[in-house]
């Protein structure tokens, strides 16, 4: 979490150097260069021009920033002002006071112009709608009023400034603060506004225009100077000059920037619609790209109108590869005839829904839950199909595997519950005293319980014999050999397995080899092929244990065995009692052994027991 919240530090801190440096550095630097540009058309005594850009830049700055450029518009314009003075008057007290009022002046306006825009309009902005363009130009005016009083009036009190020159150069400094803003806002955003997206677009269709006419319209307007300029010098007739005052440059530049402004905002317009119809429509192919359902439209004639991509990847072609052929020509004969009733239906009017396996030839069988409602033209008639379709393939199939699992579990449930009750009804039978037939219960639900236990961790895909034998004999240690190549059993097979050697087991410990110190046991298999099968041979031998006699009745342990494996065969030789188990193993696992009974029923564990003193 400290790497987290370091990481955004070091981004926020990155962000505050960047607009310290933008505020302090650039704006100041733009201020000052387009400001000694623009004042190269000022009038006596050099303060106001026609088109004066900075005011653009000001008022810019605090729409993108907030009132935290004001203090870099002052800066700009106290130095663009000192630099001007300067170059008209001898640098003095009075020319650093009117710098500072002048300054003060810029500031106040962009800042109020610019907190005010941001109200009115908001930021981030498009300035693609008729209202927001209106109140950028009606407000425009109004915000350049600000720099234009102010400023004047500073400078006729501070005397740099005639009273008779006060109208001239106010209604000079209004409008070319005025046009600024007009001209000079626009292409700021363009080049730093948000949404980048589409400012960045309109860098080429809103900027370049802009600055191409702004251009034209100036050097224009130069080029008239340079005309009165030739005509003062050939000293005209009087009433040649009544009909060509020296203000055609000035008329020509407020017309030209005028219009440039008016372009910019008709391109801003135009541009922003455009925007939104194309945001609109990638905003409906990310919807239809990133949803499960697949849309087509299709019309009378059969052919495919509109395809999503989703539709297109599952039938690995692309939308404009489908668009325009028929839809027996993409999906295919088969699937099409399976398609056709409910196109038919469609076609006449009705909503159509079903759920089928489609055999497209382009992909594998498909399940898909499909709804179609018909398209109709203005006069009601029916000109095709809008399909919403929806790949329930696996869903499907995971309900046949939910099914299947249940049967499952039931199957499995009832088995074991068999097996279950059958060990209670002879653990508790022949009379053995309820203590002994509580131990022997308790230690056979035991075995069975490992058994399920280690195949439940398999996923009860089955479990290997030699696995079985080593957690059955676990107790016995060394005294117990294992002899024979891993083969995986069948869940039905590892639960019997484990129940036969728990009761050979048992029956070892009391009264077998494994009752005194030096009895041992010996545990082997092997397998052979018969015919697409292999056949498993079991055998369990002790040996120099107790000597062994033959029972005079069979128990659970003996009814046990023989119920589960009917080939079993248990030899009561003197050197020591053995096993012998038979059984085909089946290739797939999940394939239970159909020559064992599903389960183990009380009838088939009758009296007796592996030895006549057998624990029931």
């Amino acid at each position: 979490m400290d790497k987290i919240y370091q990481d955004k530090a070091a981004k926020l801190g990155n962000s505050a150097a960047r607009q310290l440096v933008l505020i302090y550095g650039a704006l100041p630097l733009a201020y000052i260069i387009t400001g000694h540009l623009g004042l190269v058309l000022a009038v006596s005594p050099g303060y106001a021009t026609a088109v004066f850009l900075p005011a653009g830049i000001g008022v810019g700055a605090a729409f993108m920033l907030g009132v935290a450029s004001v203090p870099g518009t002052f800066l700009g314009s106290f130095v663009l002002n000192i630099w001007t003075g300067y170059s008209v008057h001898t640098l003095s007290t009075v020319n650093l006071g009117t710098a500072a009022i002048i300054a003060f002046a810029s500031a106040l306006q962009a800042g109020i112009g610019g907190a005010l825009l941001r109200r009115v309009i908001g930021y981030p902005t498009l300035l693609d709608t008729l209202h927001d363009l209106l109140l950028f130009l009606l407000f425009s005016p109004c915000i350049c009023l600000i720099s234009a009083t102010i400023s004047n009036g500073g400078m006729w009190l501070a005397g740099v400034l005639r009273s008779s020159d006060i109208a001239l150069s106010w209604m000079t400094w209004w409008g070319g603060d005025t046009l600024g803003v007009l001209v000079v806002l626009p292409i700021m955003f363009a080049f730093a506004g948000k949404p980048r997206r589409l400012w960045r677009l309109r860098i080429w269709y809103v900027a370049v225009p802009m600055i191409l006419c702004f251009g034209l319209f100036v050097s224009l307007s130069f080029q008239a100077r340079i005309w009165e300029e030739q005509l003062a010098n050939e000293a005209p007739s009087a009433a040649f000059l009544a009909r060509h005052k020296a203000w055609q440059n000035w008329f020509v530049l407020t017309a030209g920037v005028l219009s440039t402004g008016l372009l910019g905002a008709l391109l801003m317009l135009g541009t922003g619609q455009a925007y939104r119809v194309r945001a609109k429509q990638e905003e409906l192919e990310t919807v239809l790209g990133g949803t499960s359902f697949m849309l087509t439209r299709c019309g009378r004639d059969l052919r495919y109108r509109f395809i999503s991509e989703s539709y297109g990847q599952m039938l690995g072609l692309r939308p404009k590869d489908v668009i325009g052929r028929t839809v027996g020509e993409v999906v295919g004969d088969e699937a099409f005839n399976t398609m056709l009733p409910y196109i038919e239906k469609v076609l006449q009017g009705n909503r159509v829904e079903y759920e089928r396996d489609i055999p497209y030839q382009n992909a594998a069988v498909r399940t898909v839950h499909t709804v179609y409602m018909p398209e109709r033209n203005d006069d009601g008639e029916v000109i095709g199909w809008i399909a919403s379709i929806r790949d329930v393939t696996e869903r499907r199939e995971a309900q046949k595997r939910e099914r299947a699992l249940l049967m499952e579990v039931q199957h499995r449930s009832n088995n074991l519950l068999a097996i279950v009750q059958s060990i209670a009804h002879r653990s508790f039978a022949n009379g053995h005293s309820l203590n002994d037939a509580k131990k022997a219960f308790e230690s056979r639900l035991r075995a069975l319980a490992k058994t399920n236990r280690q195949l439940t961790k398999s996923n009860w895909r089955g479990l290997g014999l030699r696995e079985i034998v080593l957690l059955e004999m676990e107790p016995f240690g060394g005294r117990t050999s294992v002899d024979g190549a891993d083969v995986l059993l069948t869940p039905k097979q590892a639960e019997h397995f484990s129940l036969a050697l728990h009761e050979l087991a048992t029956n070892a410990a009391k009264y077998g080899a494994l009752s005194n110190a030096n009895g041992r046991v010996l545990i082997s298999w092997t397998t052979t092929e018969q015919g697409n099968n292999n056949k498993l041979d079991f055998k369990w031998q002790e040996s120099e244990g107790p000597t062994v006699a033959t029972p005079t009745r069979q128990g659970f342990g003996t009814a046990l065995i023989k119920a589960t494996f009917p080939d079993a065969r248990i030899d009561y030789a003197v050197e020591g009692l053995s096993c012998g188990i038979r059984l085909l193993l089946r290739d797939d696992p999940d394939d239970e052994n159909t020559t064992n009974p599903p389960y183990i029923s009380s009838q088939d564990l009758g009296p007796g027991a592996l030895r006549d003193t057998s624990e029931g």
